[in-house]
């Protein structure tokens, strides 16, 4: 909750349940990559965000309710 407030996180964040993660692959030509495999490999995810230019991708997965948005920050 602390560090939530401090990134100025939204308090119904899927962070804030364990549902999502910010992950990256070192840079970001990795990142990009790593944002364009995860949809064609097919990978069940609700919410895939490309943040900040690829400096992370955000991924998200909601067990039976995945909404597959794809959106770029």
């Amino acid at each position: 909750l602390a560090l939530n407030k401090a990134v100025k996180g939204s308090a119904t964040s899927d962070h804030m349940t364990g549902r999502a993660a910010d992950i990256t692959g070192g840079s970001p030509a990795e990142n990009k990559k790593l944002f364009y495999m995860i949809q064609e490999l097919g990978l069940p995810f609700d919410q895939l965000i490309d943040e900040k230019h690829f400096s992370w991708v955000h991924v998200s997965y909601r067990k039976g309710a995945n909404r597959k948005q794809v959106l770029v920050l």
